[in-house]
C-alpha cells in the first residue's frame, strides 16, 4: 500500500472522526437514529488511531517522564469537559488516564521484560495482569476508564509489536474482537431483555478495524506543520464547546 500520510495528516483524521464520534453521543435521541450510528461508526476510525500515535509518540520522545506528565496535565483539565458532556462521574476517567496507564505498561515492559531475564519477564506479566484485575474490579465501585482494559492494551500493542506489521494488526484484530465478545456477554447476562439496538455499537465497534489502511498508509515523517499539541488542547476544548451546544440548543 502506497505510503501516502504523514503523522499530521493521519493525526487531524483521528481528530475529525472523534469529535464526529462525540457529535453522535451529543444527538442520541434527538436526531434520527441512522444519523447517530453513521456518527459513531465513522467514530470507531479515531481511538485506534490515537492509540497508533500514543505508541509512536513515547517511543520518539526523548524524554518519557515528560510526555507522561504532559499527558496528566491534560488528562486532569479535560476532567470537567468530559464530566459535563457526557453526564458522568469524575471518578469516570477520561481517554487520557487511559493512555497513562498503557504507557505506564510500556515503561515496564522496557525496564523489565525488553532484553531481561525470565525471571523479570515473569515479574512484569504478573504485575500487567494484577494491575489489570484491580482495573476491572474498580469499576464496581464506580471507577472506570474510558475504553477499560483494551483501550489500555492497544497502545501496548503497537508499542510492543511496532517492527511486526502484520503482528501488530493481527493482534489488534484480535484483541477487538474479544473485546467485543466479552462486552456482548456482558450485556446480555445484564441487561434484561436485551435487543438488537442494545448490542448494536458492538457491532459497529468492529469499523475501528478501517483505521488498519490509513496505519499502513503512514510514511513515517513528521509533516510540514508542528501539531504537536493540536489533539492535547482540541481533546477538553472540542468537548467544552459540543457541552455549550448542548446545553444552549438542546
Amino acid at each position: 500500500m502506497k505510503k501516502i500520510l504523514n503523522r499530521n495528516d493521519i493525526k487531524i483524521i483521528a481528530l475529525i472522526t472523534m469529535v464526529l464520534d462525540h457529535i453522535g453521543c451529543l444527538i442520541e435521541g434527538v436526531a434520527p437514529i441512522w444519523i447517530y450510528y453513521i456518527l459513531r461508526t465513522i467514530g470507531r476510525i479515531s481511538f485506534p488511531l490515537f492509540c497508533y500515535f500514543v505508541a509512536e509518540g513515547y517511543y520518539y520522545t526523548k524524554n518519557k517522564s515528560k510526555y507522561l506528565i504532559l499527558l496528566l496535565i491534560f488528562a486532569i483539565i479535560s476532567t470537567i469537559p468530559h464530566s459535563l458532556l457526557f453526564e458522568c462521574s469524575i471518578t469516570n476517567f477520561n481517554i487520557l488516564f487511559t493512555f497513562i496507564v498503557s504507557i505506564l505498561f510500556m515503561m515496564a515492559y522496557d525496564h523489565f521484560y525488553k532484553g531481561q531475564t525470565n525471571f523479570n519477564k515473569f515479574s512484569t506479566i504478573f504485575i500487567m495482569i494484577i494491575i489489570s484485575m484491580f482495573i476491572y474490579l474498580i469499576q464496581y465501585i464506580g471507577v472506570s476508564f474510558s475504553y477499560g482494559l483494551y483501550g489500555i492494551f492497544l497502545p501496548y500493542i503497537f508499542y510492543v509489536y511496532r517492527e511486526s506489521p502484520a503482528l501488530k494488526y493481527i493482534m489488534f484484530t484480535t484483541l477487538l474482537l474479544l473485546n467485543g465478545i466479552i462486552q456482548t456477554t456482558i450485556i446480555f447476562s445484564t441487561v434484561e431483555n436485551a435487543t438488537i439496538n442494545t448490542v448494536m455499537f458492538e457491532i459497529i465497534s468492529l469499523f475501528a478495524l478501517t483505521s488498519i489502511p490509513i496505519m499502513m498508509m503512514y510514511n513515517g515523517e513528521k509533516g510540514k506543520y508542528n501539531l504537536k499539541y493540536l489533539f492535547y488542547i482540541s481533546y477538553p476544548a472540542h468537548m467544552l464547546v459540543l457541552y455549550l451546544i448542548k446545553i444552549i440548543f438542546m
